[in-house]
């Protein structure tokens, strides 16, 4: 049971991470359409 937990929380600190990634690069696209 554990170690369901802990892949669980393996994949959400993934997940998360893409994430902050894609965002962050589309805040980099904003600021170049801005500019």
């Amino acid at each position: 049971m554990q170690s369901v937990i802990s892949s669980l929380l393996i994949s959400e600190i993934k997940f998360n991470s893409i994430s902050r990634k894609v965002a962050k690069k589309r805040l980099k696209d904003r600021l170049k359409e801005n500019s």
